[in-house]
């Protein structure tokens, strides 16, 4: 009974340090989820806003996963995929850095002159020639990928962080 009672405190300053402690890893990995998706988001804006000032970042997490999006918030035609990934000949013949989606193709769809393979758009400009209509063509553009480089930035700058947090992260495009 006496070596039973001295142990018992023992037992619970055990208990109250292993508590401290998993709040200490709670706190940290908080802090350092908080730094990687403020890191993230302030790269991905950079990344985006050099494409179009209607591209913005946001992220959060989900359990171990911090979600760094890029989100489109054109009012009418949204294209930040087509700015990722390139479009037409020219994004095909000088393509996208990383891997595609399986359901991504270059020149397809019912907006391409199937004779030349270009995109055959109507513009909604302001400028007198374009205000009267008509339809306009392009080869496409090469690809800006403002969330691949946003991933490199991750890889590179961050990976340590996600380490020491045991997190994982995902770069998205949001339409």
């Amino acid at each position: 009974m006496a070596i039973t009672a001295n142990i018992a405190p023992l037992l619970n300053f055990k208990r109250k340090v292993n508590k401290l402690i998993a709040e200490r890893n709670t706190l940290l990995k908080a802090s350092i989820q908080s730094k990687i998706m403020d890191k993230g988001n302030e790269e991905a804006n950079m990344q985006l806003k050099a494409c179009s000032n209607f591209f913005i970042a946001s992220s959060k997490t989900l359990g171990n996963r911090i979600i760094i999006s890029g989100i489109d918030t054109t009012p009418i035609d949204k294209h930040i995929a087509f700015v990722e990934f390139g479009t037409g000949i020219v994004g095909q013949a000088r393509g996208y850095k990383g891997k595609l989606p399986d359901i991504w193709n270059y020149a397809s769809g019912s907006h391409i002159d199937p004779t030349t393979g270009k995109w055959m758009y109507k513009k909604q400009h302001d400028s007198e020639t374009q205000k009267k209509g008509g339809r306009y063509s392009t080869r496409g553009q090469i690809s800006k990928h403002p969330m691949w480089n946003t991933r490199d930035y991750v890889n590179v700058n961050l990976m340590s962080l996600a380490k020491q947090g045991a997190m994982n992260y995902l770069i998205t495009i949001i339409k």
